[in-house]
């Protein structure tokens, strides 16, 4: 009996010293993984604060440059750089300030300075005065939409001009302290220009600055044709429905640079572009000496189309102070950014194929191959309630940035609210040219031309370290653009979607994070690209996706511009376009 007893306590003990063991060691595994994620979140901690204090380096030497300065608001004493349009003499943080100066007084001791040739560039002046001609065509037709307001892309030196055309209040975002550090000595000529209040005086100064009646541009409110053609459009409408079946190639990361892969595989599956490269007839047209991007990009599509692995795109990103001036290769950039840049370079690049900006008029400049793909034009309607009297004004436009603030879920709401009316009324009255007062007006925003290829940014980016907009925003795959037309040049257009990029942050950090994309061969198959990873996935894969920018291609292209003079000259020969009609079943095979 005490065998028994004995044997079932040392039993007993036995399975207690087990029990113990193995509490022991799932203790010591559950403190192992604890320590692993609390070294994991130090990390990340070291990794945001770090973040943060480049960020904060940067906006302190930034305030500080403007300290030095010596420039500072007329009205709430804000460093600025930003000097009145006219006069010169002083200086506003905001179109806001400008306003409220203007109206305690300014208006009537504003005067333009009177300008000579030393005051323009040296290459456009004729003659001591003041003309048209002495202001570059630029300055009226460049402009694109950000945060809110008609914002000019980049001058032909590949600095970025300040925001031109307010629609609203002005506001920070993270895109718009980027344009603000690299804006150029041309940029401080554009403040903001569109306040409808303006006074008489203001009419010559506003004709210089956003192109006046003769500059090629528009007449009565209508646009003008194309004095001659610089790319035919026939070529492009073939280049348009070449068809090309080949899945993507990723893209390897050289350090920070998704944001650049992800703005190179949506350039290289837009259609018309890729179609022009593969041909291979920039290479050989090409008059820079120096380094060229659309060479390069040339290179780099053909690479995508014969090869099967991913491989890096180290020739551009090595490059990238050459597309913009403040790029810098393994920092972190914004895809919006540098896609405004890529397409601004290119159509720099065609421009100077017709032998430079300057010998271009400012509508044939709209003529080139990157113009019909990404080009577009914005109308400026402002209505007088009291004779009905309509004022037209059009701008260029290269692509869109829509608010998503507030009650927005959706791509059609977001262009809705970009498109509403505004009431002119109080102190913002309109200033009526056939009624020769201030009255009560309607302005209005709308797409006059629409793209063929139509590049819609979100904005969620806002003011703020941890500033950014991660809301579900829906977008279709179809998507008809008519409700958001001036109901004029342009039939109802229909677009179908090709590609997504989506930013992948941590804590709705706007200042780091990832980028991935999705893209949309010519068979309808989506791929998922991260980078060198490339999976095929579904149409609802993508749909959910929360986008930042989205890429649609027009159903059929738009009909093309007609020359008023100049018969059609072409950057493109005919046995290239052939090229591009046989190379179709060669895209099928790779």
């Amino acid at each position: 009996m005490h065998d028994r007893g004995d044997a079932e306590i040392s039993a007993v003990a036995l399975a207690l010293l087990v029990t113990v063991l193995v509490s022991f060691g799932i203790v010591h595994q559950v403190n192992k993984a604890r320590a692993a994620r609390q070294i994991q979140i130090r990390k990340l901690q070291r990794l945001v604060a770090a973040e943060s204090a480049r960020t904060e380096s940067a906006a302190s030497e930034e305030y500080t440059s403007m300290l030095e300065s010596h420039n500072f608001c007329a009205v709430c004493h804000t460093p600025t750089k930003t000097r009145c349009s006219r006069c010169k003499a002083v200086h506003y943080c905001s179109s806001t300030c400008q306003v409220q100066h203007w109206n305690q007084g300014h208006k009537l001791e504003c005067k333009a300075p009177a300008l000579t040739c030393s005051s323009v560039e040296a290459s456009s002046c004729k003659a001591p005065a003041v003309t048209y001609s002495s202001v570059k065509a630029s300055s009226f037709t460049d402009y694109k939409l950000d945060n809110g307001i008609m914002a000019p892309t980049r001058s032909s030196n590949g600095n970025v001009i300040k925001n031109c055309f307010n629609r609203g209040s002005m506001q920070e975002s993270y895109n718009a302290v980027a344009d603000t550090r690299h804006s150029s000595g041309i940029a401080k000529k554009c403040s903001a220009e569109f306040i409808n209040k303006e006074d008489e005086q203001r009419t010559t100064q506003d004709e210089i600055t956003r192109g006046p009646p003769d500059s090629g541009f528009t007449v009565e409110g209508k646009l003008l044709n194309p004095k001659k053609i610089l790319f035919p459009y026939d070529d492009f409408v073939n280049l348009f429905s070449w068809d090309m079946l080949k899945p993507p190639c990723g893209l390897i990361n050289c350090g920070n640079s998704c944001f650049a892969n992800v703005v190179l595989q949506c350039l290289t599956y837009t259609r018309p572009l890729a179609a022009y490269l593969l041909v291979g007839s920039h290479r050989q047209q090409c008059q820079r000496n120096d380094w060229c991007f659309m060479c390069e990009l040339e290179d780099h599509v053909r690479r995508v189309f014969n090869s099967e692995d991913a491989f890096s795109p180290i020739s551009i990103l090595s490059r990238l102070r050459h597309i913009g001036n403040h790029l810098g290769y393994g920092k972190q950039e914004d895809a919006h950014e540098f896609m405004r840049f890529a397409i601004d370079s290119m159509q720099s690049i065609c421009l100077d194929e017709a032998g430079g900006e300057k010998a271009v008029d400012t509508r044939s400049q709209e003529t080139t191959l990157i113009h019909y793909i990404f080009g577009g034009h914005l109308q400026s309607q402002v209505r007088c309630l009291q004779c009905h009297h309509e004022s037209n004004r059009y701008e260029n436009m290269m692509d869109l940035a829509v608010e998503i603030q507030g009650s927005v879920e959706s791509l059609e709401g977001a262009l809705a609210k970009f498109t509403a009316p505004e009431c002119l009324d109080g102190d913002n009255k309109y200033k009526c040219d056939r009624c020769a007062a201030y009255v009560k007006a309607k302005k209005r925003l709308t797409v006059h031309e629409a793209p063929n290829v139509l590049t819609i940014t979100l904005k969620r980016f806002q003011s703020g370290k941890f500033g950014k907009l991660n809301k579900r925003v829906t977008f279709p795959e179809v998507l008809d653009m008519s409700p958001y037309m001036s109901g004029k040049g342009d039939d109802s257009p229909l677009y179908r979607l090709y590609a997504v990029v989506v930013h992948v942050d941590m804590l709705n950090a706007s200042f780091f994070g990832h980028y991935v994309c999705y893209v949309k061969d010519m068979d309808g198959v989506w791929y998922k690209i991260d980078d060198s990873k490339v999976k095929e996935v579904d149409l609802d894969k993508v749909m959910s996706q929360n986008a930042y920018m989205l890429l649609y291609s027009r159903t059929s292209p738009h009909p093309g511009p007609v020359a008023e003079y100049e018969a059609v000259t072409s950057s493109i020969t005919r046995l290239g376009a052939c090229a591009v009609e046989n190379s179709s079943p060669g895209g099928k095979s790779h």
